[in-house]
């Protein structure tokens, strides 16, 4: 006999047998249907929150449903592994979870979740410079964030008016020079711009700015307060006084004002060898530099200034030490007119053909290889204990003796109908210690270079810099339930604005954010001195007041800086031994490099075309001019000198 189910011919008038299936209980149909409600339900909420994101539904649309979306939000919020969606959707459903997660929560807690909270989609930058093209994009994309500069006419539909709040999230390029540019109608609360309002062309980005704002700084608080930047001079117009600071210091460097890096830089010791017609500075020349294995060198530091009114600086807790070529004679050596115009020994960055294998070394601080060459003053903990804690100095003194100004321009900006988006800045600071163990800042770079992967660490710290400022949002808040209790319990007793509540948000999220960065103000455990107590009235001050009240009351006594980044001595990897005077300039570097090269190259071509030359033929040779002009001004294949990897050039 054949077994059951076989194919084989069954016998004549054999049945199989058939099992009737056992009846479904109630408990299975309640659950089928309880799956699809929870189904529809959420394909109905998602589909509705995605066109939300796209501004085709009204705001209102979110009290149809409330508890669907409540619904939605707790699933989010307790999803271990939340599902791959489109950006758009994903950026309303963290917001939606938020909010539901913290129901008591107020307007200032909704607008700081839509900063905070939601990923940013879409980014851009200027395409003037290979930093911007390479690192800043790179590390965008890395955080999640797509590039919006894809298409002109994309990105002008993105940011129209009719366009409910959309528009990119983030904005990275060139500090805005034009105070116009910072009232666009078509920026929206949630976007970030990498611009401060007065930074750039009316205080640190300003050399002039410089020279007169630490001159009003002696004489309001006495030079004491005020040693954090070498005297400046602006000549012609300060000629006079300049020659009374020159009877007391014998060398100043001679800078041209609308140049950066080592170009136009010279030592100068007399009247002599100044031009008679031009414009230009002369800042105080450090003549008895701290030394490293008998080398002249400075610093190359970041910060980032989060918000201008109230005041938030952090500082990366690492630099880079840039080597002069040759050593250093000596102070006594200065008197020598050879050694006075030995560039290679006095300019650090600076490749020089009769050095190659000490030209442009750069090492950074917290290698015990670099404070070890510093002699007894930086080995054995005396670079974190005493040397950086001057630097870290100096380099809050300098925002804020810009600080008035910089919180004047805020106000006005808001005063005058200005949008409430994010504006933060990106500073690269040229500092120097002397043999004293002071530290001097020689340089503000508002439009701070971001090197990534052409120097070590680069990249790590590019991304701890984006992390920082929350361009893709902050991910994990652990810290939420108890900053809201702290924030009710702190506004409670001093009667916090909604702008204000948000700015302590802001500067607990920074704060926990911050990798190797560490906040220096407000309460960084760095001495402001009295320009930490700068004149201003009660509404002025109240914010920055506030911000060191809640970090002192949420963090401790320190303010919480006991709890971040250091400068202990890290292991060195095998990038900190490569030679950097090429690294990093193949592949996409060179490529970009090329091209801003180019097109630079065709705008002047325009330019000139539209001044009235005729025709290309007539351009060709000016161009050509000008570029012999400026490879002989860097020195080119004639054996001069030319601009390391740090320069802003780029």
């Amino acid at each position: 006999m054949a077994p059951r189910g076989s194919l084989l011919p069954q016998p004549t008038g054999h049945r199989p047998s058939r099992r009737r299936p056992p009846a479904k209980s109630l408990q299975y149909w309640a659950s089928l249907a309880l799956l699809v409600f929870v189904s529809s339900s959420l394909n109905l909420g998602l589909y509705a929150l995605t066109r939300l994101a796209r501004a085709e539904l009204p705001a209102a649309a979110l009290a149809l449903e409330p508890s669907l979306f409540e619904a939605l939000g707790w699933w989010l919020v307790l999803a271990p592994t939340p599902p791959p969606l489109p950006p758009s959707t994903r950026a309303a459903l963290r917001r939606l979870a938020a909010r539901v997660a913290r129901p008591n929560s107020s307007s200032w807690r909704a607008a700081a979740v839509d900063r905070h909270v939601a990923a940013a989609p879409t980014f851009r930058v200027q395409r003037s410079r290979a930093d911007y093209r390479v690192t800043v994009v790179d590390a965008l994309r890395a955080l999640g964030l797509a590039e919006a500069n894809e298409s002109a006419a994309a990105v002008e539909r993105l940011l129209a008016p009719s366009d409910g709040g959309g528009g990119f999230d983030v904005f990275w390029g060139h500090e805005w020079g034009e105070h116009a540019a910072f009232f666009d109608a078509r920026l929206r609360p949630h976007m970030m711009v990498s611009s401060v309002m007065g930074l750039m062309a009316e205080t640190l980005g300003d050399k002039d700015f410089l020279g007169f704002a630490l001159q009003h700084c002696a004489a309001q608080y006495g030079g004491a307060e005020c040693d954090f930047i070498p005297p400046i001079y602006s000549l012609p117009a300060q000629k006079t006084q300049w020659q009374r600071a020159h009877r007391a210091h014998a060398y100043w460097i001679r800078k041209d004002k609308a140049v950066w890096g080592s170009q136009g830089v010279s030592i100068v010791s007399s009247t002599k060898a100044l031009p008679q017609e031009s414009s230009f500075l002369l800042q105080l020349y450090v003549s008895r530099p701290l030394l490293w294995n008998g080398h002249k060198h400075d610093l190359r530091l970041w910060a980032l200034i989060t918000c201008a009114a109230p005041l938030r600086l952090y500082l990366l807790q690492d630099g880079w030490a840039r080597m002069a070529a040759r050593p250093w004679a000596g102070e006594a050596a200065l008197g020598d007119a050879a050694k006075l115009r030995d560039d290679c020994m006095h300019l650090t960055a600076t490749y020089c053909p009769d050095e190659p294998h000490t030209s442009l070394r750069i090492v950074r601080t917290n290698l015990a290889r670099y404070r070890d060459g510093l002699g007894s003053g930086g080995a054995g903990g005396g670079f974190a204990r005493a040397l950086w804690p001057r630097v870290e100095r100096a380099v809050l003194r300098t925002v804020l003796m810009a600080r008035p100004l910089l919180r004047a321009y805020e106000a006005g900006l808001l005063r005058r109908g200005g949008r409430a988006y994010r504006r933060f800045a990106f500073l690269s600071y040229d500092a120097i210690i002397d043999a004293d163990g002071r530290a001097w800042v020689e340089e503000v770079n508002t439009n701070g270079f971001l090197m990534g992967t052409r120097i070590p660490r680069g990249w790590d710290y590019t991304l701890d810099a984006m992390r920082l400022l929350g361009v893709g949002g902050y991910a994990s808040r652990p810290y939420q339930p108890r900053l809201d209790a702290e924030i009710a319990r702190f506004c409670a007793a001093e009667r916090c604005a909604d702008d204000e509540a948000a700015a302590l948000q802001d500067l607990v999220d920074e704060s926990e954010h911050a990798g190797q960065f560490a906040r220096v103000y407000p309460v960084g455990g760095v001495d402001g001195g009295a320009l930490d107590d700068a004149q201003a009235s009660e509404d002025e001050g109240r914010a920055d007041r506030l911000a060191s009240a809640f970090a002192r009351s949420f963090w401790g006594a320190d303010g919480g800086r006991g709890r971040g980044a250091s400068v202990a001595t890290q292991p060195e990897t095998a990038a900190d031994g490569q030679r950097w005077d090429w690294f990093g300039m193949e592949g996409n570097w060179k490529r970009e490099k090329t091209a801003v090269r180019e097109e630079n190259r065709q705008l002047m071509a325009r330019i000139r075309q539209a001044r009235g030359y005729r025709s290309d033929p007539e351009i060709r040779p000016l161009l050509e001019q000008d570029a012999r002009r400026e490879k002989a001004k860097k020195g080119g294949e004639e054996g001069g000198l030319s601009e390391g990897p740090f320069s802003d050039s780029a």
